[in-house]
Protein backbone atom coordinates (compact mmCIF):
# COMPACT_ATOMS: atom_id res chain seq x y z
CA UNK A 1 0.00 0.00 0.00
CA UNK A 2 1.59 3.19 -0.87
CA UNK A 3 1.29 6.34 1.31
CA UNK A 4 -0.63 9.68 0.72
CA UNK A 5 2.44 11.31 -0.12
CA UNK A 6 3.98 8.61 -2.72
CA UNK A 7 0.33 8.57 -4.37
CA UNK A 8 0.81 12.32 -4.86
CA UNK A 9 4.30 12.64 -6.04
CA UNK A 10 4.42 9.75 -8.32
CA UNK A 11 1.17 11.25 -9.82
CA UNK A 12 2.48 14.61 -9.81
CA UNK A 13 6.02 13.68 -11.20
CA UNK A 14 4.84 11.06 -13.93
CA UNK A 15 6.76 8.11 -12.43
CA UNK A 16 6.81 5.04 -9.93
CA UNK A 17 7.31 4.60 -6.55
CA UNK A 18 10.55 3.26 -6.65
CA UNK A 19 11.48 6.02 -9.10
CA UNK A 20 11.07 8.20 -6.08
CA UNK A 21 14.44 6.98 -4.78
CA UNK A 22 16.52 8.81 -7.26
CA UNK A 23 15.62 12.29 -5.29
CA UNK A 24 17.15 10.91 -2.18
CA UNK A 25 20.49 12.23 -2.52
CA UNK A 26 20.00 15.45 -4.38
CA UNK A 27 21.40 18.51 -2.41
CA UNK A 28 20.91 21.06 -4.86
CA UNK A 29 17.87 23.36 -4.06
CA UNK A 30 14.72 21.33 -5.04
CA UNK A 31 12.55 24.16 -4.30
CA UNK A 32 14.13 26.31 -6.72
CA UNK A 33 14.66 23.78 -9.56
CA UNK A 34 9.97 22.60 -8.82
CA UNK A 35 9.64 26.25 -8.97
CA UNK A 36 11.11 27.05 -12.60
CA UNK A 37 9.61 23.32 -13.86
CA UNK A 38 6.05 24.31 -12.08
CA UNK A 39 6.47 27.97 -13.87
CA UNK A 40 7.50 26.35 -17.34
CA UNK A 41 5.12 23.67 -17.39
CA UNK A 42 7.79 21.00 -17.49
CA UNK A 43 6.91 18.82 -14.03
CA UNK A 44 8.21 15.20 -14.24
CA UNK A 45 10.48 12.84 -12.49
CA UNK A 46 12.72 12.99 -16.09
CA UNK A 47 13.05 16.77 -16.10
CA UNK A 48 13.15 17.11 -12.38
CA UNK A 49 16.51 15.13 -13.18
CA UNK A 50 17.59 16.05 -15.90
CA UNK A 51 17.36 20.22 -14.76
CA UNK A 52 19.68 18.73 -11.65
CA UNK A 53 22.26 17.72 -14.01
CA UNK A 54 21.95 20.96 -15.74
CA UNK A 55 22.71 22.10 -12.42
CA UNK A 56 25.83 20.47 -12.14
CA UNK A 57 26.96 21.17 -15.73
CA UNK A 58 26.84 24.93 -14.90
CA UNK A 59 28.88 24.37 -11.35
CA UNK A 60 31.80 22.37 -13.81
CA UNK A 61 31.41 24.72 -16.39
CA UNK A 62 32.13 28.03 -13.85
CA UNK A 63 35.06 25.64 -12.31
CA UNK A 64 36.47 25.35 -15.66
CA UNK A 65 35.94 29.12 -17.19
CA UNK A 66 37.91 29.95 -13.26
CA UNK A 67 40.33 27.17 -13.34
CA UNK A 68 41.37 28.04 -17.42
CA UNK A 69 41.29 31.85 -16.39
CA UNK A 70 44.11 31.56 -14.18
CA UNK A 71 46.18 29.24 -15.83
CA UNK A 72 46.18 31.56 -18.71
CA UNK A 73 47.26 34.53 -16.32
CA UNK A 74 49.80 32.07 -14.41
CA UNK A 75 51.33 31.25 -18.00
CA UNK A 76 51.32 35.46 -18.90
CA UNK A 77 53.21 36.07 -15.71
CA UNK A 78 56.05 33.67 -16.42
CA UNK A 79 58.27 35.74 -17.92
CA UNK A 80 62.27 34.53 -17.31
CA UNK A 81 63.85 31.37 -18.53
CA UNK A 82 64.30 30.59 -14.71
CA UNK A 83 60.44 30.07 -14.91
CA UNK A 84 60.26 27.95 -18.15
CA UNK A 85 59.70 24.27 -16.86
CA UNK A 86 56.57 25.87 -14.78
CA UNK A 87 55.55 27.44 -18.28
CA UNK A 88 55.57 24.39 -19.84
CA UNK A 89 53.90 22.69 -17.38
CA UNK A 90 51.21 25.58 -17.41
CA UNK A 91 51.18 24.80 -20.69
CA UNK A 92 50.41 21.19 -20.28
CA UNK A 93 47.66 21.78 -18.08
CA UNK A 94 46.14 24.49 -20.85
CA UNK A 95 46.41 21.99 -23.58
CA UNK A 96 44.78 19.23 -21.36
CA UNK A 97 41.79 22.02 -20.99
CA UNK A 98 41.62 22.76 -24.27
CA UNK A 99 41.26 19.24 -25.49
CA UNK A 100 38.10 18.95 -23.46
CA UNK A 101 34.71 19.86 -24.54
CA UNK A 102 32.01 20.21 -21.68
CA UNK A 103 29.25 20.90 -24.17
CA UNK A 104 29.79 17.45 -25.98
CA UNK A 105 31.49 15.67 -22.50
CA UNK A 106 28.84 16.15 -20.13
CA UNK A 107 25.94 14.54 -20.94
CA UNK A 108 22.69 12.31 -19.03
CA UNK A 109 19.76 10.18 -20.15
CA UNK A 110 17.00 10.47 -18.16
CA UNK A 111 14.60 7.95 -17.75
CA UNK A 112 13.56 6.90 -14.27
CA UNK A 113 15.43 4.51 -12.83
CA UNK A 114 17.92 3.98 -16.32
CA UNK A 115 18.91 7.50 -15.43
CA UNK A 116 22.72 8.22 -15.28
CA UNK A 117 25.30 11.26 -16.00
CA UNK A 118 28.09 10.61 -18.07
CA UNK A 119 31.50 12.60 -18.00
CA UNK A 120 33.37 11.67 -21.16
CA UNK A 121 37.59 12.63 -20.73
CA UNK A 122 36.66 12.11 -17.19
CA UNK A 123 40.17 11.61 -16.54
CA UNK A 124 41.21 14.87 -17.57
CA UNK A 125 38.27 16.57 -15.55
CA UNK A 126 39.29 14.99 -12.51
CA UNK A 127 43.26 15.52 -12.70
CA UNK A 128 42.22 19.62 -13.29
CA UNK A 129 38.97 19.33 -10.99
CA UNK A 130 39.14 16.47 -8.25
CA UNK A 131 37.28 17.88 -5.27
CA UNK A 132 34.87 19.82 -7.90
CA UNK A 133 33.70 16.93 -9.46
CA UNK A 134 33.31 15.05 -5.86
CA UNK A 135 31.30 18.37 -4.82
CA UNK A 136 29.16 17.99 -8.12
CA UNK A 137 28.57 14.55 -7.63
CA UNK A 138 27.48 15.30 -4.32
CA UNK A 139 24.89 17.48 -5.19
CA UNK A 140 23.77 15.51 -8.00
CA UNK A 141 23.02 12.83 -5.63
CA UNK A 142 24.60 10.45 -8.96
CA UNK A 143 27.73 9.27 -9.62
CA UNK A 144 29.18 10.05 -13.33
CA UNK A 145 29.18 6.68 -15.27
CA UNK A 146 32.71 6.69 -17.63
Amino acid sequence: MFTTQERISTKLLGCGTSDLTLLEDIKYDLDDILDYLVKNNMLSLNQLLSEVFAWGKEELQSAYCGLFKDLLKEYNDCYDDAEVDAKLDIKGRISDLESTNLEEDFTWFCNCLDTHVYLANYEIYEMCFEEELMKIEYNMGFKFTR
